[in-house]
C-alpha cells in the first residue's frame, strides 16, 4: 500500500468527506461510484485524484485495487 500525506483542504480539490464517500462506493464495487466521481469531477475539475478515479470508473473499473499496467 502507498499513502500520501494530506495537507488539509485545498480550495480547488474535493472536500475529503465527499471524496471518501465516492471512494467508499468504488471500494465496495458499487456501480454508483461512477456517477459520484462524475459529479465530483464536474465540481472540482482541477482535483487530480478525483480525475484519476473518475477515469477509472468510466472505464468500468471497480474496487480499491489500482493495477499499474504501464511503466
Amino acid at each position: 500500500e502507498t499513502f500520501e500525506p494530506m495537507a488539509g483542504e485545498v480550495a480547488d480539490h474535493a472536500p475529503l468527506a465527499d471524496y471518501q464517500a465516492a471512494f467508499d462506493l468504488m471500494a465496495a464495487g458499487n456501480a454508483g461510484a461512477a456517477q459520484a466521481f462524475v459529479a465530483l469531477a464536474s465540481r472540482y475539475p482541477q482535483d487530480p485524484l478525483v480525475h484519476f478515479h473518475n477515469q477509472r470508473a468510466q472505464k468500468g473499473e471497480r474496487g480499491a485495487t489500482i493495477v499499474m499496467a504501464e511503466k
